[in-house]
């Protein structure tokens, strides 16, 4: 596991990671400060298409309700999260690879 502390941390673990790591899954709050979940999940996509994003936002259910999921965002969770909804959302991202 691989944590960063704000949202350009973690665009600049997965654009250097390149081919050498691969990350599943990326796990990112939408209200990050600088940079927010949604370019987070941008950044993500556009340097590895095949990593699963997974939103947490406090408005989860709002989002999902609107359909106005972003489309780099593969699931939005509600916060906090409960531990079966995180187990359930990387059991499938894991299906979906």
């Amino acid at each position: 596991m691989t944590t960063a502390s704000g949202g350009q941390e973690a665009i600049d673990i997965v654009q250097a990671a390149n081919n050498t790591q691969r990350f599943d899954a990326v796990i990112t709050d939408l209200g990050l400060p600088h940079v927010d979940g949604y370019r987070v999940a941008i950044a993500v996509k556009l340097a590895s298409p095949a990593t699963c994003v997974i939103l947490l936002t406090g408005r989860g259910w709002e989002i999902v309700e609107e359909g106005a999921v972003p489309a780099d965002v593969d699931q939005v969770l509600g916060k906090p999260p409960k531990l079966r909804e995180l187990r359930a959302a990387l059991a499938r991202c894991s299906r979906a690879a």
